[in-house]
């Protein structure tokens, strides 16, 4: 699939993937930050954004978008840096195309399979409440953006919460309302984004994965657990964890002056920061 991105700076490459229910329009902040020191590529992924809409919506679906990605710009040595599904997406690029990255950075997500685990049951149900309370919405008579999030605070109670979902839904030129997110294949699809990396099942993946990693985690978000990194170091064995103060799981969004701080030390002392 070709997705849809944004650009800007120059330098080496850093790709950034956003998360569930999120585009490339989340990173722009962050984008502006680091644009004078790296060549900055946004896409949204498939069923978000302005990316196509598609009924397949697997890590190893998303995955090979970003190799297409990275053929038709001709991405070497980049930097992939990911949040939440974002993360898990560039986990498993990294596994099938290690020479084709120089660092990883994974933002709040753990390489674990959370399918039928308590915590995956619990983040299910938290997804499935939202898609559904999505998808209740009668857009085709909505009036405005106001009239959605009335509606939706009756099952979404976090005002922030409400407005990053709103972000996704776009007023026609006739005036008309449609969702950028592809809420139908999303819904079909909640399970498939608890998976994860499964060692040895896949004879083109290649474990352990070599190149420096830096895993960051919201203080006060669950997203990675201490039983979570025995399975970090295992498959990243080069990777450090640094954790933000007062962060929750949009790390980026609510701190961004640490979260940049820590991103910014981690590649510089890896010699790639001009």
């Amino acid at each position: 699939m070709k997705l849809f991105f944004r650009e800007t700076g120059t330098g080496t490459p850093l790709v950034i993937l956003h998360g569930l229910y999120g585009m490339s329009d989340n990173w722009l902040s962050i984008a502006r930050e680091l644009a004078p020191h790296f060549r900055v590529i946004l896409p949204d992924m498939r069923n978000h954004g302005h990316s196509p809409h598609d009924q397949e919506h697997s890590y190893q679906a998303m995955r090979e978008d970003i190799a297409r990605l990275f053929e038709d710009m001709k991405l070497e040595n980049a930097i992939l840096m990911g949040h939440s599904m974002g993360g898990k997406t560039a986990m498993f690029f990294a596994v099938r195309y290690p020479e084709k990255l120089s660092r990883l950075i994974v933002v709040d997500i753990a390489p674990a399979d959370l399918r039928n685990t308590p915590r995956g049951k619990m983040h299910e149900l938290q997804h499935k409440t939202i898609v559904e309370s999505l998808l209740k919405l009668d857009i085709e008579h909505l009036q405005s953006r106001q009239e959605a999030d009335r509606a939706l605070s009756e099952t979404i109670a976090s005002l922030p919460v409400r407005q990053f979902l709103l972000k996704n839904l776009h007023r026609r030129s006739d005036g008309t309302f449609t969702w950028l997110l592809n809420l139908k294949a999303l819904s079909e699809n909640l399970s498939s984004v608890l998976d994860g990396l499964h060692p040895g099942t896949d004879p083109e993946e290649k474990y352990p994965v070599v190149i420096p990693t830096l895993f960051i985690k919201g203080e006060l978000s669950h997203y990675i657990e201490p039983e979570d990194e025995e399975s970090i170091r295992n498959v990243f064995p080069h990777s450090i964890l640094s954790v933000i103060q007062g962060a929750g799981h949009w790390v980026h969004a609510e701190q961004p002056e640490q979260f940049l701080k820590v991103v910014s030390d981690f590649i510089r002392n890896n010699k790639i920061l001009k």
